[in-house]
């Protein structure tokens, strides 16, 4: 899976629930400075120096002060050389005096030569840079000889100040004018209009024009050489620019983007806001898109091949980055804190596409398994916070999955809550009320509020303000005599700063007498029973139907009817939740229904489940019943879904199964799970059929290699694959090869003999200072879940010294997982409190000394 910008952050170190708090030490409220001069207008100039790695710019600012009298200016700036400055008014222009810190152009401006209200100003900036963020050069390299040379852009979130100066925060919209001078035949694309294309010599020479105005974060400049595929929506340009021999698969996995512009303009009531959208797919992108205003860039993984579409997609990406053009990109987010309102709704508006291209049951499958389950996952691993929280260190803190996942979670729960015509109709009030402009949740909650006359006060404060979220435990009785079902739901959250009960609605659908009823249930209690008077007993019973609880639920009911469930129920959510209960269950029943669940249900999702259960249940007859399913499998997903579950299996039957898919499965990530279940299987054959794919097995991004990686370390042999495994974290190997070395070098190293443990740590702190980031992000992680305090140092030092707020959030967080697993972590944990304790003796004695002083000064006069 790919992610928007920096959502690919994933938080590494203990798997403890909440072993770590989300505000770390030096963290802080953060505010928006305040402003003194709009930015109403913004020149760039650019000449780039591939060689070098470099870039020569002239910024012209046109500004105008907000205030009377403008003294002293700040403007950010990240390791720019500048030359000059002069400051224009009505065409006369001076020199100014400047002065650089680590952050910001500094202008001062003497008595009489202040920058006047009303009036507007051209600072122009003349100034040179060698980025080493925002702005990034890629080319050859030992892993990729033929990469083609690039130059690409990522800014978000305060990037932007390491490529031009500017006024780096999201509430700022200024309209653009971006001219490149680049080598030919490559081509410059940045946001808006093309006004011009000019060639001299061997230069060329493009000019951008950009308006209405936009945030520094979402300006864009992509340079290579490109493959350009023309497409339309109405009047809309639409584009797929993409690296030269690729066109095939651009069509393949973009394809789709007319048909999505088409359905979000009619969703939002609002037709797309542009003249024009581009799709550049670059090479080694940090993260699977940045939604630049008229022009994404994506990821070159973005395209797949024949094999890797039979069971993926582009679409949730590709829908993402869209519907930030909207969300985001027309409507911003005021300040960081606030950008929920940006990706929590992209994220949402990939399962409204899922919804309308591919039916309903997709997407609440989706949004149960895969939006739910990963905020779920995050706080029980990480930690818990408000999805707007001021208190970080840097912006990039939070870009997680609170921001994106939860942030959907509750914009699906929102639309419960309302009902569907009302929702959209609020959102369609809130886009058109504040197009072109900044927002914060309160702007939401007032659009809905004026659109339903519903007040949402409660909903936000629990949803959206609050840390948390409602863990719900749900049972039920029935009365034979009565003819009574009783219907038990208890809310189970138990953690610092949650609420012990969550006001909370949710839906209780009931099959009785061959007809389904459904029921709207109000809790305001944290245990409540609720009474339902039925004219026989009923068939199924299945809470939160449709997935809308902001949560986890566990069902508990008689097997006879999770088994009826499973096969009758008629939401694919509550067959899904009737197939994970039968998981705890190893009877010959259970398993019979399982399987027939696994072989007929129509949708892939429910198989997938009753894969996966069979797989917990580790049982002779549950191993028999994915033997049987796993060559016939009516969808892909579902085959990969019963390999993985055979890995948790051991025998020859499995490892002779799994061999025979290894060598012929038509999907590659089947293909790769077969691998790494293979190696789990600890089979004598295992190690050499992994190696042929090693030798052998080329495939999209390599994946096939990465889980025969994976596999290799299931086998925990240090002593005979621990070289192996080193060798394919090289710079020569793919990345995913890399990143999947990173996470068998920590799997080797949890149970190698000390040698061979150090010499995979130590592999893993070389990892640290890789070239590429993503293997730098997975070498850190895996470093923190080793938990080996040898590495501490070479944690901090990168956490001192990286300028990206990834890295160092990460590095922090392993460092803390380092730490906290210390033999002598609860001895300093309870030095630390006896200090604590001291410190606030220390200060009531002062109070008390100074209350003294006071009377006897008092008695004294």
């Amino acid at each position: 899976m790919e992610f928007c910008a920096h959502a690919g952050l994933r938080r590494f170190g203990s798997s403890k629930p909440h072993a770590k708090p989300f505000r770390l030490t030096g963290h802080h409220a953060r505010y928006l400075p305040d402003r003194v001069v709009h930015h109403e207008h913004l020149k760039l100039e650019l000449l780039p120096n591939f060689k070098n790695k470099s870039l020569s710019g002239n910024a012209t600012l046109t500004v105008v002060p907000c205030i009377s009298k403008v003294k002293h200016l700040e403007i950010d700036q990240r390791e720019l050389i500048v030359h000059q400055v002069n400051v224009s008014l009505e065409g006369k222009a001076c020199p100014s005096e400047f002065h650089c810190t680590d952050d910001k152009l500094i202008l001062d401006f003497e008595e009489g030569q202040e920058l006047r209200q009303g009036k507007s100003y051209k600072i122009h900036v003349v100034y040179e840079s060698s980025p080493r963020w925002g702005l990034h050069f890629v080319g050859p390299d030992p892993s990729c000889p033929k990469k083609p040379k690039q130059l690409w852009t990522l800014s978000q979130e305060e990037n932007s100040r390491y490529w031009f100066p500017c006024f780096d925060h999201p509430d700022i919209r200024t309209t653009l004018d971006l001219i490149v001078t680049t080598p030919s035949p490559m081509i410059a694309v940045s946001n808006g209009e093309l006004v011009s294309k000019t060639k001299d010599g061997d230069l060329s020479r493009f000019h951008w024009h950009m308006e209405p105005g936009l945030p520094p974060y979402l300006i864009t400049l992509v340079i290579g050489e490109f493959a350009v595929i023309e497409d339309s929506w109405k009047d809309v340009s639409i584009r797929y620019i993409v690296p030269k021999g690729r066109e095939e698969e651009a069509k393949q996995s973009l394809g789709r983007t007319p048909e999505m512009v088409d359905f979000l303009s009619r969703w939002t009531d609002m037709p797309y806001p542009y003249k024009r959208y581009d799709q550049v797919v670059v090479h080694d992108y940090l993260f699977g898109g940045m939604e630049h205003t008229t022009a994404t860039t994506l990821t070159e993984r973005t395209l797949r091949d024949e094999r890797a579409l039979l069971d993926s997609s582009s679409e949730a990406l590709v829908s993402h980055e869209l519907a930030h053009q909207w969300f985001g990109n027309t409507v911003t987010c005021r300040e960081w804190p606030e950008g929920w309102l940006n990706e929590g709704f992209a994220t949402y508006c990939e399962n409204l596409w899922m919804e309308f291209a591919h039916g309903p049951d997709e997407a609440r499958y989706n949004m149960l398994s895969s939006v739910l389950a990963g905020y779920l996952s995050e706080a029980s691993d990480s930690y818990i916070r408000p999805i707007v929280e001021r208190h970080i260190h840097q912006p990039i803190d939070l870009f997680d999955a609170h921001l994106y996942n939860k942030g959907a979670v509750v914009l699906n729960y929102l639309r419960y809550h309302l009902g569907n015509t009302a929702f959209q109709k609020s959102i369609q009030r809130y886009l058109k009320k504040h197009a072109h402009s900044t927002v914060d949740s309160h702007d939401l909650k007032r659009a809905v509020m004026a659109e339903t006359s519903r007040r949402c006060d409660q909903f936000f404060d629990q949803w959206v303000f609050g840390p948390g979220h409602v863990a719900l435990k749900t049972e039920m009785k029935w009365n034979a005599s009565t003819k009574v079902l009783s219907f038990n739901a208890k809310q189970t959250q138990n953690l610092d700063g949650v609420p012990e009960c969550f006001h909370l609605d949710f839906d209780l659908d009931i099959l009785v007498a061959g007809e389904w009823q459904s029921h709207r249930l109000s809790m305001t209690q944290r245990e409540q029973s609720f009474s339902f008077a039925l004219p026989e007993k009923p068939k199924v019973v299945s809470p939160d139907p449709r997935a809308v609880v902001p949560g986890p639920i566990s069902w508990n009911a008689p097997e006879s009817m999770l088994i009826q469930q499973l096969a009758d129920d008629h939401e694919v959510v509550g067959q899904i939740r009737a197939a994970r209960a039968l998981g705890s269950k190893p009877s010959r029943s259970s398993i019979k229904a399982l399987h027939n669940a696994l072989e007929n249900d129509p949708f892939w999702g429910v198989a997938r489940e009753a894969a996966k259960a069979l797989g917990k249940l580790k049982s002779d007859a549950a191993k028999k019943a994915l033997l049987a399913s796993v060559t016939h499998a009516r969808h892909h997903k579902t085959r990969r879904a019963i390999v993985k579950a055979l890995g948790n299996y051991k025998g020859e039957d499995v490892a002779r199964a799994l061999k025979t898919i290894l060598s012929g499965a038509a999907s590659i990530f089947v293909e790769a799970e077969a691998a790494r279940s293979l190696g789990k299987t600890r089979s004598s054959l295992a190690r050499d059929e992994l190696q042929q794919v090693l030798e052998s097995r080329d495939s999209w991004h390599d994946l096939s290699r990465a889980g025969a990686i994976t596999g290799l370390a299931s086998l925990g042999d240090a002593e005979k694959d621990l070289d192996t495994i080193i060798e394919w974290s090289g710079l020569d190997k793919a990345l995913d090869c890399r990143t999947a070395a990173c996470r068998a070098l920590k799997t080797l190293a949890s149970t190698a003999v000390p040698g061979l443990r150090n010499k995979a740590r130590l592999r893993l702190e070389e990892l640290v200072n890789d070239p590429n980031f993503r293997v730098q992000l997975a070498a850190i992680g895996q470093l923190g879940s080793l938990g080996d305090s040898q590495a501490l140092n070479c944690l901090e030092a990168r956490e001192q010294s990286d300028v990206d707020g990834r890295v160092r959030r990460s590095c922090r967080e392993a460092i803390l997982g380092i730490q906290s697993d210390s033999p002598d972590s609860g001895r300093i944990a309870r030095l630390e409190a006896l200090v604590k304790k001291q410190q606030g003796q220390v200060q009531t004695l002062r109070h008390k000394v100074t209350a003294m002083e006071s009377l006897l000064k008092k008695s004294a006069d």
